[in-house]
């Protein structure tokens, strides 16, 4: 009976993952809602649970997901990453079916409110947690259906945030799998195809298995195929692994 209890303990956990959020928190000062309707991932309509059971859309406070419909937000997007309406719109219709998959109309929620409570539209601002002790919010960003975008006075979780879009890149996770796959196939290339190394902020070039290059950060390097072009590039040789 013990092992069945500390195995669910483990399931509720998030098995070995620390960062799994568990533990509902006080809701006293929250507002108690229904969900009535996901309109895309990061907005719905629920029923504040209130004497007079005032319906109003809310907003998630400091992540943003990519536009379910080819709106002018999304051609904006579009222009700022460098994708295609048509990706952004694809993306986003991920996301909204990603939520929907979490919250069902007349799940119960807790909205909790910063500094700034609505926005220019009228939207409530809030972070949503759910009855298991998950805030949506930062679950949207770890699971990569959603980006990092706080905007003072509201900013109470940013730090976990940030550390949620942290993992969901380096595990490729939703919007960032194709991203981490294209930069795997980049670094396995380069490795195989050059012989030497260095930063873009460094006059030093290194062997591509010295352990002064495993630090440089794939964004930062910058690959040579022969001793000579990295010396014509202005660096000198690493005196450890001496290349």
């Amino acid at each position: 009976m013990v092992k069945c209890l500390m195995f669910l303990a483990f399931l509720l956990t998030g098995g070995n993952n620390p960062s799994t959020v568990v533990t509902l928190p006080d809701t006293s000062s929250m507002l108690k809602a229904v969900i009535s309707r996901v309109i895309d991932g990061d907005t719905y309509l629920v029923t504040l649970l209130t004497e007079g059971k005032q319906d109003v859309r809310v907003r998630l406070i400091g992540v943003d997901t990519p536009e379910s419909s080819p709106n002018e937000k999304a051609i904006r997007d579009a222009k700022r990453s460098g994708r295609d309406v048509s990706t952004i719109v694809a993306l986003g219709k991920k996301a909204t079916k990603f939520v929907k998959g979490v919250i069902h109309t007349g799940d119960t929620v807790y909205l909790e409110l910063d500094v700034q409570h609505t926005d220019r539209y009228g939207r409530l601002l809030a972070y949503v947690w759910l009855r298991d002790g998950r805030m949506l919010n930062e679950l949207l960003v770890r699971e990569g259906y959603a980006q990092v975008a706080t905007f003072p006075p509201n900013v109470k979780y940013q730090d976990r945030f940030v550390e949620a879009q942290r993992y969901a890149r380096e595990q490729g996770r939703g919007l960032w799998a194709k991203a981490a796959v294209s930069q795997k196939k980049r670094s396995t290339t380069a490795t195989t195809k050059y012989k030497y190394v260095a930063s873009k902020n460094s006059r030093v070039f290194h062997y591509i298995w010295c352990p002064y290059a495993q630090k440089i950060k794939p964004s930062n390097r910058v690959y040579f195929k022969t001793r000579e072009e990295a010396i014509r590039s202005g660096r000198r040789p690493c005196k450890k692994c001496k290349p």
